[in-house]
C-alpha cells in the first residue's frame, strides 16, 4: 500500500513538472558557465518553516515568483527558496556553482529514480570535509535524467543576501576555478610583499606608521582569505562553527586598523585633536567588536557591524577630503588607498538594497579593490620612507652648517677675548688700591666668564660628538668638585645658590671637565628660566652606588608637550622662542644628555610645585685617590 501511494505521488509530480516551463539545457552555454538566475522562481520563507516535500506537492499552494532584477534581498534573516526546472535530451552530470562563498546553508532537493526526495548540502556552516566537493567553493552535483528535472534550493545566510547560481560542465568549471585561484594568488602574494616591505621600513626607521601599514595590509589579506572560504580549507576543514566568527574578527580588525591608519597618517592629532580622540574611541569600539566575534557573538552584532561599517567608510572619505587643506599629499594618497574599497562597498550597498543588479562582477570587485589598496599602501609606505630620508638628509646638512658656524665663531672670538681678559687683568692690577673700581671689575670678569662658558658649550658639543669611547674618568672628592663649581659659577643676588651635600665623605669617578660643564649648564638654565628670580638648589644624593646631581629652580616650568623633546639637539620650545629675553641655541641640555650617556648614566626632567627639576645620574664607582 505504501509503494502505491509513493508511485501516485511521483506521477502527480511528473504531471506538475510537465505543466511548468522547463529550461532547455541545449540552449544554455554550460561550457562557459550558464547563469540560472533568469530561469529561477523565488519564494520567501521568513519563518523558516517550509519543507521541500510540501513545495514539491502540487496540492499545496505556494506562490513562486520571478525575481525582479537579481537574487538580492539585503540583510534578510529568513530562508529563500529557489525553484528551477531543466530539460535534458540525455542523462548527464553537471555542477551547480552557488556563490558567494559566505552563504551559511545551501540545500538542493530533487527526485531520485525511485521517487524519493534527495538532499545535497553545502554552505560555510557545513564543514569542508562533509561537502560533496571538498574545497572552498559551494559546488553541488546535478545528475540529470532525460526529460524534465525539477529542483528546489533553500538558502540561508546571516550576511547580505545575494545569490549567483551557474551551471557548468565539470571540465570547464575546473579551468574557471583555476583562473579564480590565480587571481587570489596575486592578491595574497601582493599582500605578503606589502607586509615585508612595511616591516623592513619599520626595522629601518622604527616608526609606528610602518607597523600600522603592515597591520592594514594584513587585514586586507585576512578579510579576503576569510570571505572567500580559504580559512575553512586550511584552518578548520572539519568544523562549520568558526567561519562566521572568523569573518567577524577579520571585519572588525579591518575597521579598527583603517581608523588607526587614518588617525596616524593624516596627523589628525596635530590638526584636529578632538576629531582624533573621536576616531580613537571608535577604533577601540571596533577592537571590542572583534573580541566579541571571537567569543561567538558575531551573529548577534552583525547588523550593527554592517551599518556602522558603512558609516566608517563614509567618515573616512569625508575626513580625507577635509584634510586636503592641511595635508594635501597625504590626504590624496589616503583617498587613493581607501577609495577602491569605498567604491566597492558603495556598489555592494546598492546591490544589497536592490539599486543595481548583481552579477559576477560583485564577486570579483573585492579582490580587485584589495590589489589596488595594497598597491597604494605600499606606495604610501615608500613615499613616507622617502620623506623621512629627505628630512634626515636636511637635518644632517643643517646640523653640519650649525656646527661649522659655532666652531668658526668660537675660534674667532677666542683671540679677542684673550686680549680683553689680559687687558682687564693688567688694568685691575694697576688700579688695585681703588675700591670704587673693584665692583666694576667684578662685573666685567663675570661677563667674561659667561662668554667663555658659552664658547666652551659650542666647542664641547663638537668635541663630544667625535669621542668614540667614554671620556677618561678621574676619582675625586665630591667637596673638591663642588668647590670648583662654585668658583666657576657667577654669583647672582637674584638667584642665590643653595648646595645640599650628603653627610658622608664621597669619592666618585668621572671626567671632571665634562661633568663640570654639564652641571654648569643645568645651573645656568635654572637661572635663565627663572626671570623673576628665586633660589636655585643643587642637591647631590647617593643611593645604591649611584650619584645624582639634581638642580631645582622656581622658574617658568616646561610645557607638557615639550617634556619629551627637552634633551634633543637644538630644541627650544615655542614658549622660549616667544620669550626673546631668554637667549640660547638649544645645546645645553643636549650636552648634559651626552655627558650622562658617556658616563653610562641617565638624565631627565621632573616638574615640581614651584618650578622644575633636572637631574643627571651615573654609577658612583667610589675609590679614594692614590696618594703616592
Amino acid at each position: 500500500m505504501h509503494m502505491i501511494k509513493q508511485l501516485l505521488f511521483y506521477i502527480i509530480v511528473l504531471a506538475y513538472c510537465k505543466m511548468a516551463s522547463a529550461v532547455q539545457l541545449s540552449a544554455l552555454p554550460v561550457e562557459h558557465g550558464a547563469s540560472l538566475t533568469p530561469h529561477v522562481q523565488v519564494l520567501l520563507d521568513p519563518q523558516k518553516k517550509l519543507l521541500a516535500a510540501d513545495l514539491f506537492n502540487p496540492t499545496h499552494h505556494h506562490s513562486f515568483v520571478k525575481p525582479k532584477k537579481s537574487l538580492t534581498y539585503g540583510y534578510y534573516s529568513g530562508a529563500v527558496w529557489l525553484s528551477f526546472e531543466l530539460a535534458s535530451e540525455k542523462a548527464q552530470s553537471l555542477i551547480l556553482n552557488v556563490q558567494p562563498s559566505f552563504l551559511d546553508d545551501i540545500r538542493l532537493y530533487h527526485f531520485t529514480d525511485k521517487g524519493s526526495i534527495a538532499e545535497l548540502n553545502s554552505g560555510d556552516h557545513i564543514a569542508v570535509n562533509q561537502r560533496e566537493f571538498k574545497n572552498r567553493h559551494m559546488l553541488l552535483p546535478i545528475n540529470l535524467q532525460a526529460g524534465n528535472n525539477q529542483f528546489l534550493m533553500r538558502i540561508e545566510t546571516s550576511s547580505a543576501f545575494f545569490v549567483l547560481a551557474d551551471l557548468w560542465q565539470p571540465e570547464a568549471l575546473t579551468e574557471h576555478l583555476q583562473t579564480i585561484n590565480l587571481l587570489y594568488g596575486i592578491v595574497f602574494g601582493l599582500t605578503l610583499l606589502g607586509i615585508v616591505i612595511a616591516l623592513i621600513c619599520w626595522l629601518w626607521r622604527r616608526q609606528s606608521l610602518f607597523v600600522i601599514a603592515a597591520l592594514f595590509i594584513s587585514a586586507i589579506g585576512l578579510l579576503n582569505f576569510t570571505l572567500k572560504g580559504f580559512d575553512q580549507v586550511y584552518w578548520y576543514p572539519n568544523s562549520g562553527y568558526w567561519p562566521d566568527h572568523i569573518v567577524g574578527v577579520a571585519s572588525f580588525f579591518m575597521g579598527a586598523i583603517i581608523q588607526r591608519f587614518v588617525n596616524c597618517y593624516l596627523l589628525l592629532g596635530r590638526h584636529y585633536p578632538r576629531l582624533s580622540k573621536v576616531v580613537s574611541a571608535s577604533e577601540y569600539l571596533w577592537w571590542l567588536g572583534g573580541l566579541a566575534s571571537l567569543l561567538g557573538y558575531y551573529p548577534t552584532i552583525v547588523s550593527f557591524a554592517i551599518h556602522y561599517g558603512n558609516l566608517i567608510v563614509i567618515s573616512v572619505l569625508i575626513i580625507s577630503l577635509v584634510m586636503l587643506k592641511k595635508e594635501r599629499q597625504r590626504a590624496t594618497l589616503a583617498l587613493l588607498t581607501f577609495g577602491a574599497n569605498q567604491i566597492a562597498l558603495l556598489l555592494m550597498i546598492l546591490v544589497n538594497i536592490g539599486g543595481i543588479p548583481s552579477g559576477n562582477w560583485t564577486l570579483h570587485i573585492y579582490p580587485a579593490a584589495a590589489i589596488m589598496q595594497v598597491s597604494f599602501t605600499i606606495f604610501v609606505v615608500l613615499s613616507k620612507l622617502r620623506e623621512d630620508e629627505r628630512r634626515a638628509q636636511l637635518d644632517i646638512k643643517e646640523s653640519q652648517a650649525q656646527k661649522h658656524f659655532y666652531n668658526m665663531m668660537a675660534h674667532e672670538l677666542r683671540t679677542p677675548l684673550a686680549v680683553v681678559n689680559s687687558a682687564i687683568t693688567n688694568l685691575q692690577l694697576t688700579l688695585n688700591g681703588n675700591q670704587q673700581s673693584q665692583a666694576r671689575f667684578t662685573r666685567i670678569n663675570a661677563a667674561l666668564a659667561r662668554l667663555n662658558f658659552l664658547l666652551d658649550n659650542a666647542l664641547a658639543e663638537n668635541r663630544l660628538s667625535q669621542i668614540e669611547i667614554a671620556p677618561m674618568e678621574e676619582s675625586q672628592h665630591l667637596s673638591d668638585f663642588i668647590n670648583n663649581i662654585q668658583a666657576l659659577m657667577p654669583v647672582s643676588e637674584a638667584h642665590p645658590l643653595s648646595i645640599i651635600l650628603p653627610e658622608q665623605s664621597i669619592y666618585f669617578s668621572a671626567n671632571q671637565q665634562w661633568l663640570t660643564l654639564a652641571i654648569l649648564n643645568l645651573l645656568d638654565n635654572a637661572i635663565k628660566y627663572s626671570p623673576q628670580g628665586g633660589k636655585v638648589e643643587l642637591n647631590i644624593t647617593v643611593s645604591q652606588q649611584l650619584i645624582r646631581f639634581s638642580v631645582f629652580d622656581s622658574g617658568i616650568g616646561v610645557a607638557e608637550t615639550d617634556s619629551q623633546k627637552l634633551f634633543n639637539k637644538h630644541f627650544r620650545s615655542q614658549q622660549m622662542q616667544n620669550t626673546h629675553q631668554i637667549s640660547g641655541v638649544g645645546l645645553g641640555l643636549y650636552l648634559v644628555a651626552q655627558v650622562a650617556r658617556h658616563h653610562h648614566g641617565s638624565f631627565g626632567y621632573q616638574p615640581t610645585d614651584k618650578g622644575s627639576c633636572f637631574y643627571l645620574e651615573f654609577p658612583l664607582n667610589s675609590a679614594k685617590p692614590n696618594n703616592k
